[in-house]
């Protein structure tokens, strides 16, 4: 799919703006409490969500149901046990102006979550034992015929968190996880260290990671927006498996020496290697004559990166910020039409505060972000860009707060658009005025 070229027509507005349509929302909810000893908590809560989104042909109908209960009890000794049950439902369904149910865009999403966990301390070291149960039922139109999937996750886990000297601490944890639609199980587990020196914080991680598809991710199947454009699921898809490695340095300080550079400045140094075999993502496809957008399993991707972040706050009120990410894949990358991941990043922000008198303060932010190249080459998408924003907050009199705005200072405007294009036309400017009730 092509990226549409940048003209005035896509300033061009046929829509009414004196016609605003109506919506009705109702949201009830409560939540009680008891406690028949001292160390035993119960806790019981309820809600319920209506919502209707009115239009010209038909009505949005949402609503909304969740109740739970949990058990806390705890121990004198540091030991902690608790219970839970949770019930989510959302629905949405079509309505004419009849009041008939047209029942082309009915959707019922259904969940059952038991959970369970056991925490202990032994002096500084802490344990945590796990379990949860999670039953997902999902129909909707978005599913081939209006089809509807279950699944059932279960999964179970251990955690140590070892403070070995006042400085040396190790995290170490093992996880089961089992997803019933794809009959998928996993054994994954995660070490972190961290060594504190008098002048920086070491760190370093492990993790290896497992992801099972969701039920969209299988059996999606519908046209996007009626647009044309097919959204279809994998029920072949495999799980998304990892190894993660990070390292990082950090450093914080205050300067106290009396000078304009007083205040509490920061540093962050960290460089990553994700390992990924059979990455969840989506590829261009064609459906009927249609494009379309399948999701697919990468084979063999590996992500290298690294950030930076500086920063200083002074104590007369300025802070300064800054933010670079390298990152580059490796392997049999597919990428897709939805993202496009680029080499460099860089954000910043410049802030200032202050309070002038007892009607008014100032704060002030300068703002920006700068990407680089996408790495699949592609010309027909943003290029490296640089979009700015300033932001003035203005303290008025006992809680009046103006605030404005000009996002894209600079009037970026991309040569076509594409599904990770920024999302502006040029610079914009929003003016609003909040008040602060507690202050009055």
């Amino acid at each position: 799919m092509q990226g549409l070229p940048y003209d005035e027509s896509v300033l061009i507005d046929d829509s009414n703006l004196s016609r605003l349509y109506g919506q009705k929302t109702y949201n009830v909810k409560e939540r009680l409490t008891f406690r028949p000893t001292e160390q035993l908590t119960l806790t019981g809560r309820g809600g319920y969500f209506f919502r209707t989104s009115e239009r010209d042909t038909y009505d949005y109908h949402f609503n909304g149901y969740s109740a739970g209960l949990k058990g806390k009890y705890a121990w004198d000794s540091g030991r902690h046990l608790e219970l839970s049950y949770a019930y989510d439902q959302y629905d949405k369904a079509n309505f004419m102006p009849d009041g008939a149910r047209t029942h082309d865009h009915d959707y019922s999403n259904q969940q059952h979550v038991v959970h369970a966990l056991y925490s202990q301390s032994f002096g500084e070291n802490h344990l945590i034992l796990g379990a949860d149960y999670l039953h997902d039922y999902l129909t909707t139109y978005q599913f081939v015929e209006g089809a509807d999937h279950a699944q059932s996750n279960i999964d179970g886990y251990a955690q140590f968190d070892w403070n070995i000297t006042p400085r040396f601490n190790a995290v170490g944890s093992l996880r089961y996880d089992y997803f019933s639609a794809s009959a998928m199980k996993a054994f994954t587990g995660r070490l972190a260290l961290v060594y504190k020196f008098p002048w920086l914080t070491l760190r370093a991680n492990y993790a290896s990671g497992f992801r099972a598809p969701s039920l969209k991710e299988m059996y999606m199947h519908f046209d996007m927006g009626n647009m044309g454009y097919m959204i279809i699921g994998n029920p072949n898809l495999e799980p998304e498996k990892s190894h993660n490695f990070n390292v990082a340095v950090d450093r914080q300080n205050r300067i106290s020496g009396g000078g304009i550079i007083d205040g509490v400045y920061s540093f962050t140094l960290m460089g990553y290697c994700n390992l990924f075999d059979k990455r969840i993502t989506t590829v261009a496809h064609t459906y009927e004559e249609m494009p379309a957008a399948l999701y697919w399993n990468e084979d063999g991707v590996n992500v290298w990166g690294i950030d930076v972040s500086l920063g200083h706050y002074f104590d007369w009120g300025l802070t300064l910020k800054l933010n670079y990410a390298w990152m580059h894949e490796t392997g049999n990358v597919v990428f897709s039409q939805f993202s496009q991941p680029r080499s460099h990043a860089l954000t910043w922000r410049i802030g200032y505060g202050h309070r002038y008198s007892r009607f008014y303060a100032l704060d002030a932010a300068l703002s920006g972000r700068s990407l680089g190249k996408p790495q699949s080459g592609h010309t027909d998408v943003d290029q490296g860009y640089t979009i700015w924003k300033l932001m003035l907050q203005h303290h008025i009199w006992r809680g009046f707060n103006l605030n404005t705005a000009i996002d894209n200072l600079f009037n970026y405007k991309p040569k076509s658009y594409y599904y990770s294009s920024p999302l502006t036309t040029g610079t914009s400017f929003t003016i609003g005025l909040s008040v602060d009730l507690d202050n009055l």
